[in-house]
């Protein structure tokens, strides 16, 4: 069994000052979010207690930007250290699976021809996860997620925008379970 952690950012309602409350309506919004994904990305899907082998003893994986803004940095952080680990590895074997054979230079840009090797399979579906990573998909392995901007990725404005207001925002750890394939 695979489990892939994974921090979602999600606007935290100020409008209760009770704590688990919030924490419900955080673990609320981010099992809407993953319930349609259940059981084609992932078997299933809990509050972390576990993450990138740290503990986390926060009732639903949920840490309050506003009341623990070190330990929101500290899992924003490492959430954003595995997305950029999972986009260089996807990349490596996109790269791994093409063949430059030409080389050519117009205006002071390089443009290399390449070829595919093999049949292509195994380029397909790191290409394809790049791309849903750009459109804004969830995938079980980006480690980072901002849901109500339904991004996977966040670009400087977004960042800026969560990170200078933290106490805004609610850091929900979920894990992403899934099953080995039995032979």
């Amino acid at each position: 069994m695979r489990v892939n952690p994974m921090a979602v950012i999600v606007p935290a309602n100020l409008a209760t000052d009770d704590e688990t409350k919030l924490r419900m309506a955080v673990w609320q919004k981010v099992t809407e979010l993953l319930l349609p994904r259940l059981g084609k990305d992932f078997s299933r899907f809990e509050p972390a207690t576990i993450a990138w082998n740290q503990r986390l003893d926060k009732p639903f994986g949920v840490v309050l930007g506003r009341d623990d803004p070190e330990l929101f940095l500290y899992y924003y952080n490492t959430a954003k250290s595995m997305q950029q680990h999972m986009i260089k590895r996807h990349m490596a074997a996109f790269l791994e699976n093409i063949e430059p054979i030409a080389k050519d230079e117009k205006d002071g840009v390089a443009i290399y021809a390449v070829e595919v090797k093999g049949d292509g399979k195994e380029l397909g579906a790191h290409l394809a996860w790049h791309l849903a990573m750009i459109a804004g998909e969830l995938q079980p392995d980006c480690g980072l997620y901002f849901a109500t901007e339904k991004e996977a990725y966040a670009n400087d404005t977004l960042e800026k925008k969560v990170l200078e207001n933290m106490e805004r925002y609610a850091l929900c750890v979920v894990n992403l379970v899934e099953k080995e394939n039995q032979p």
